[in-house]
């Protein structure tokens, strides 16, 4: 057996997929590698992960920084719609509003302190 990393990525996460726990799952997968001897390969493995992950759900990770915390509706609707996605989130109250909100290595700025700063450069 020879995959490469991003087919073992794929085998383990069509093995996890819409389950609540993956814990038997993983154990298993790694119980896998280790028998053809392939746990060195484990980092790029992990490292495949987020790229197929994107490629079957869309999202891997969902940073939201808000100036006050999200309410328990908003993360609620931030997870159904990217389903499986690592979702956290920040208050930082120097944003004075909105949001910045960084999907994998994209980034939307909603927030005042973002809209003041592009004002003032346009002004300058």
């Amino acid at each position: 057996m020879d995959f490469d990393a991003k087919k073992l990525a794929e085998i383990l996460v069509k093995a996890t997929a819409g389950q609540e726990s993956v814990t038997d799952e993983v154990k298993e997968f790694v119980s896998l590698l280790a028998e053809h001897r392939m746990l060195d390969r484990w980092r790029e493995i992990e490292q495949a992960i987020e790229g197929v992950w994107k490629e079957e759900y869309g999202v891997a990770t969902i940073q939201v920084n808000s100036a006050h915390a999200l309410s328990a509706e908003a993360l609620s609707a931030i997870e159904k719609i990217a389903k499986g996605a690592d979702v956290t989130t920040k208050v930082e109250s120097e944003l004075i509003g909105g949001a910045v909100i960084r999907l994998d290595d994209k980034i939307i700025d909603g927030s005042m302190a973002g809209s003041l700063k592009k004002l003032t450069r346009s002004l300058a």
